[in-house]
Order: structure tokens, then C-alpha cells, then sequence
């Protein structure tokens, strides 16, 4: 418990083996700031990576076709220890990329209008 709790932005650290793929609303986790997704519209296909140091996680969507990219499953760490910025795909296929505390890859859909 103590190195999971050590992990970056880790508030509250639980234990499990026996993770249901979805609660009572639907899916387990939401992350703060973003919209909730409709039950509809969960992810089917959802892998958890932490990298061998522990230092750094990962939480990857399979896109609507419910398989990974062949990269998406691997932990890239910047060399200067900046958020890298968001990359937006046009293909809801494409898997969505959550490591860190921040967003690497989202659909263009979840865009923000950048006037607001």
C-alpha cells in the first residue's frame, strides 16, 4: 500500500482482485473535471499500466473497435518532466490515453472550443 500511495496525484489507494467492470452507475472511475461518460458509451476494454519504478501510470480506453494500438499499452516519460500536451484523433477508434493526472490522446469530439 505504501508504494501505491506514492504514486503521482494518489489521494486514496485501495486494494482489490476481484475489480467488477462496472459499478452500480456504470463505470468505476471518473475522473475529476471531465464529463461523466453515459453507461451507454463506457469502455468495454480498459488496461492499467504502472511503470517499473512506480513513478508513473497509465489508464488506456480501447477506442470504439475495443482494441488497443499497438503503443498505447507502454509508458512514454517525458525527458523534461512537463505535461506533454494533448493530441486530438479524428478516428473513435483510436484509444484514449489518460497518464500521469493528465490527458495524452482524446477524440477530437472531446475538444474544448478554445474561444471559452
Amino acid at each position: 500500500m505504501t508504494r501505491l500511495s506514492a504514486l503521482p496525484d494518489v489521494a486514496t489507494v485501495a486494494l482489490t482482485n476481484n475489480l467488477p467492470s462496472a459499478g452500480a452507475r456504470g463505470l468505476l472511475f471518473h475522473v475529476v473535471g471531465t464529463p461523466e461518460v453515459p453507461v451507454k458509451d463506457a469502455p468495454h476494454t480498459v488496461a492499467y499500466i504502472v511503470s517499473p519504478d512506480q513513478k508513473h501510470y497509465r489508464i488506456v480506453s480501447a477506442g470504439s473497435d475495443s482494441i488497443f494500438d499497438w503503443d498505447s499499452r507502454t509508458i512514454k516519460t517525458p525527458a523534461n518532466e512537463e505535461s506533454p500536451s494533448v493530441v486530438y484523433r479524428d478516428r473513435l477508434e483510436d484509444d484514449i490515453i489518460y497518464q500521469d493526472a493528465s490527458f495524452l490522446q482524446l477524440p477530437v469530439q472531446a475538444k474544448q472550443d478554445e474561444d471559452h
